[in-house]
């Protein structure tokens, strides 16, 4: 299905761009929909009050930003509770930093606001909300109208106000950052240090002793151990806020059998319209029984349709002929094939469309049309370059892109029948003017055929239509039933694993749950049960939660405070087996340290003395041992050179190495100038992440969104 979903997703996007952004209303609506007027605290940074409008105006920010970059999409509940706590943290960091611009003297101009807006060169969220939906094109005079009558406008003018702080708060980051990369600076002598010690290739020998010579029973490990472990390893047992972990059962509501039954008969009634069903009238039964994960009504290659689990049936179709319905990725599909063609695998063409009529939205007459049309094709002739002329009349989205543009097969079925044909079908360096008049767009194109691609394939135009089938209320009915059962038992005071283990169900584990947050790992995203994981005590077990498709029923397990890891049954066991490898490598050291050579070490193990050469930094991999870095540094230094190692604690043993020979590697090599620029490339981006970390563990943050979401 790998293919498919390539093709879906190269269509959804193909989607977006032929439909545009509908209404500069629509793309602002939601940048002041947020809030609801409440004033409520909702955190307090450094002593600054962030209030509960402020926070719910971004989430919806940041939820239009992604309609925006795809408008076919739908923000799933997933989607909007990761975007909820990436907000939470744009919100504080946002706090943070216009602390530092102004410490650090950065501000962003009225003429740099102006540029931003109605420049030639204007901020991409600008660029994307006002670019004309008909014509694909952006007129910053036609920003300043727009603009000028949402400031009169007071309904539009919070909403405006609050689009235009979010680009400036953008100007300022960009800004800051291009302040920090400039001070970072990396010198010669990292990259040559680097090269030489990758390029540094040892040989010799080795010995592993593998963990499991020190039998378990053998190692006495106590909580003080485990503490120490902790306390010595703080950096990787530290927890930046407090994190929760539940376990849970899921009483899934899939379809009964009975459900199933009841979806075929539904789709062997849709099947007998499908059938009969033609040209225009086709796309609109497409349109009205088109799910979600629809394919689109256009061409494919057999190899592309073979991905299906029913692709020979359906390339195998004769035109017009119906496949289906069957069962594919749990829905019920059903294909039409409504044309066969061979054609090449790109045309490469450049062309003008002059729109008298775009979706139902008149803006010519067909004669005014016609005449700038041939008015275009007059300039081209007299010298004018094509991509200007293309600039300056083209009503379509290619218009800034010259009007050229290389074609797939697949985009054939979004263009109009006339254009699709002529595209295909004339030679190149053809030349013609075309009339179209398809419903959805009428105008006339001026199209040059410049290239077409050298491989030539048979293609099918298939149309598809599948819907997904639920359980149907007395199926989710039963299903509840059974959660309620379970949810009884366990209210009587039996242990939730041994209920779950006699009803056969499965229970999952989900950690590392942030405070407020809806995302629940494992789970998906639900607000019931991200309160009921806040407010919980150790051991409470929840009500019946519905997440998605899904009941809940989960038990509070772990609670992990800010700071240092607390021990308990949940990480016990984990931090257990890191200890009980120092302490098994601890006595396999002091049992052979004092042993003469390898060979002495390997008779006395019955392991095997393992030959190694072209171990380098380059590739922490040691032959015979695998993934072992320390071992490889260990080899790597050219003063160990004939020396016998003491034990080495490795990942799956104890090594012991003797290298004979350590090539040290050229500072001079090829590759030095390209390493310095992936240094300092890779030191510039994350120099801002790294200053936002700092502000935020050194700032006084008071989290108070447990007052509002209760």
């Amino acid at each position: 299905m790998a293919i498919i979903k390539t093709i879906r997703d190269k269509y959804a996007k193909l989607a977006g761009v032929v439909i545009g952004i509908a209404l500069l209303g629509f793309v602002l609506m939601d940048f002041g929909s947020g809030g609801g007027g409440s004033s409520d605290t909702i955190a307090k940074v450094n002593g600054t009050k962030i209030s509960y409008a402020q926070y719910e105006n971004l989430i919806q920010q940041r939820e239009q930003e992604v309609r925006m970059q795809n408008p076919s999409m739908s923000v799933s509940e997933v989607m909007r509770a990761q975007l909820r706590d990436q907000a939470w943290e744009d919100i504080i960091n946002q706090e943070l930093l216009g602390d530092l611009y102004s410490d650090l003297g950065i501000t962003v101009s009225e003429a740099e606001i102006n540029d931003l807006l109605y420049g030639s060169n204007p901020d991409p969220m600008v660029r994307q909300a006002f670019t004309n939906p008909e014509t694909g094109t952006y007129d910053p005079q036609q920003v300043r109208q727009m603009v000028q009558q949402m400031e009169n406008d007071p309904e539009q003018r919070d909403m405006w106000k609050q689009f235009q702080n979010e680009i400036v708060n953008r100007r300022y980051v960009e800004k800051l950052n291009t302040l920090i990369v400039g001070g970072v600076y990396m010198p010669t002598f990292f990259a040559q240090k680097q090269s030489a010690i990758e390029g540094t290739q040892s040989e010799g020998e080795v010995v592993m002793l593998p963990y499991s010579l020190v039998a378990d029973s053998e190692v006495e490990i106590s909580d003080k151990d485990l503490q120490d472990y902790i306390q010595k390893n703080a950096a990787f047992f530290t927890n930046k806020e407090e994190l929760r972990s539940i376990e849970y059962v899921s009483f899934v509501t899939i379809p009964s059998s009975q459900d199933t039954i009841a979806a075929l008969g539904n789709a062997q009634d849709l099947l007998e319209e499908f059938k009969n069903t033609t040209g225009s009238e086709l796309t609109s039964f497409l349109a009205l029984h088109e799910s979600a994960t629809s394919l689109p009504h256009s061409f494919f290659t057999q190899e592309q349709i073979s991905t299906l689990d029913n692709g020979d049936a359906i390339w195998n179709a004769s035109s017009n002929e119906v496949v289906g319905p069957f069962f594919e990725d749990d829905q019920i599909w059903m294909t039409k094939t409504t044309e066969k063609v061979t054609m090449p695998n790109s045309v490469t063409s450049q062309h003008i469309f002059v729109a008298s009529e775009i979706q139902g939205n008149a803006i010519k007459s067909m004669e005014a049309a016609k005449s700038s049309i041939d008015s275009a094709i007059a300039q081209i002739n007299a010298g004018v370059s094509f991509a200007e002329v293309a600039a300056a009349v083209s009503d379509d989205n290619l218009a800034e892109a010259g009007g050229k543009h290389t074609f797939s097969p697949q985009e054939r079925g979004f263009l109009s029948d006339k254009f699709a044909n002529a595209l295909y079908n004339n030679p190149v360096n053809s030349k013609q003017v075309i009339e179209v008049n398809d419903g959805d767009m009428k105008g006339y194109y001026y199209l040059e055929v410049l290239e077409k691609g050298e491989t030539v394939d048979t293609y099918h135009k298939i149309a598809f239509v599948n819907q997904s089938f639920d359980a149907d209320k007395n199926t989710i009915s039963d299903i509840y039933n059974a959660a309620s059962t379970f949810m009884g038992r366990i209210q009587d005071g039996e242990d939730f694993r041994t209920v779950a283990q006699e009803m056969g169900k499965t229970v999952r584990t989900s950690n590392n749950i942030k405070r407020f947050s809806h995302l629940i790992p494992s789970v998906g995203a639900s607000m019931e049960l991200g309160r009921w994981t806040q407010d919980a005590k150790m051991g409470d077990h929840s009500s019946i939660i519905d997440v998605d498709d899904q009941f809940i029923i989960a038990t509070l397990t772990d609670v992990q405070p800010k700071g240092l890891f607390k021990i308990n049954e949940s990480n016990k066991a984990l931090i257990t087996s890191y200890v009980m490898k120092d302490k098994k490598a601890a006595k396999l050291a002091e049992m052979y340290n004092s042993s003469s050579s390898l060979s002495d070490i390997a008779s006395k193990t019955n392991q095997e003395v393992i030959p190694f050469e072209g171990v380098s930094f380059a590739q922490p991999f040691v032959p015979g041992i695998g993934q072992e870095p320390k071992a490889v540094g260990y080899a790597s230094n050219v003063k160990h050179v004939g020396k016998l190692s003491p034990g080495i604690y490795g990942n799956n043993g104890v090594i012991y190495m003797n290298v004979s020979n350590a090539t040290p590697g050229s500072s001079e090599s090829a590759n030095k100038q390209m390493m310095l620029q992936q240094m300092q490339q890779q030191y510039s981006n994350n120099a801002l992440p790294t200053l936002t970390e700092q502000l935020n563990q050194k700032a006084s943050i008071k989290d108070s969104r447990d007052k509002i979401y209760r």
